[in-house]
């Protein structure tokens, strides 16, 4: 199974590539080529390394449930987290 956490900031939803604790001094230039990311955001001393998710469209408004070898997935909204400034 395939889990990812998504970001979302000003009405953008973004796919996490890479979190790492502000008080590891990473080298940010270096985590974000080697993600491939574009855009790092910083949060309670954890740096998010980024990706904006550009083709995204809405099929439905409730819970997805995919049936595949007795396995259920779900897909909602808990692996989003709005960062977005109060």
């Amino acid at each position: 199974m395939l889990c990812k956490s998504f970001i979302k900031f000003e009405d953008t939803l973004y796919l996490i590539k890479k979190s790492i604790k502000e008080e590891h001094n990473p080298n940010i230039d270096a985590w974000k080529e080697l993600t491939d990311s574009n855009k790092v955001l910083k949060k309670d001393g954890v740096l998010f390394f980024i990706e904006e998710i550009t083709d995204l469209e809405i099929i439905s408004d409730v819970v997805l449930e995919i049936e595949d070898s007795n396995v259920v997935l779900e897909i909602e909204d808990s692996n989003v987290v709005d960062l977005t400034p109060k």
